[in-house]
């Protein structure tokens, strides 16, 4: 079945009416699709911030009130150091100095820095509650049941 629309000429095939039924579910089935489209091109603050790697990784209140008060006590124990304590470990830790080059700036021998060393490291641990991490020097010996006994009987 073929119409002719007024004016051109032409025929153009006619297509049925479509019930009442099938038309309302293509309206809702556009209705969803479009609706998904929208949820998909939606984003959340969360997803953005993950996406951008803009979520706050620092450290929150209380860690930084505590690291203030391991500061403040850090700097106690670094005013209780001698001087030429201070010296060395400020200069082996804080400045990446060689030992070798310390002892040669002090006019002392390796093992000597290294002996301040331990005693300013040893001094500013036991101050923070610290356990000390050995970075040079031979491993400690163990302490046999004998050695430990002759130890505490002379303390």
């Amino acid at each position: 079945m073929r119409s002719r629309t007024p004016g051109s000429g032409s025929t153009v095939p006619r297509r049925p009416a479509p019930s009442k039924h099938s038309y309302i579910l293509r309206i809702a089935y556009n209705l969803g699709l479009r609706s998904r489209k929208r949820r998909r091109a939606a984003v959340t603050l969360d997803d953005a911030r993950a996406a951008l790697h803009l979520i706050d990784e620092g450290p929150g209140p209380a860690r930084i009130l505590e690291a203030r008060a391991e500061l403040e006590l850090l700097k106690q124990a670094m005013r209780e150091l001698t001087p030429g304590r201070r010296a060395i470990l400020l200069a082996s830790r804080l400045q990446g100095i060689p030992l070798h080059e310390i002892a040669a700036r002090y006019g002392i021998s390796q093992r000597m820095v290294e002996r301040e060393l331990k005693h300013a490291l040893t001094h500013c641990a036991e101050r923070l509650g610290k356990k000390i991490i050995r970075r040079f020097g031979p491993r400690p010996r163990p302490v046999s049941d004998n050695q430990r006994s002759r130890d505490e009987t002379e303390e």
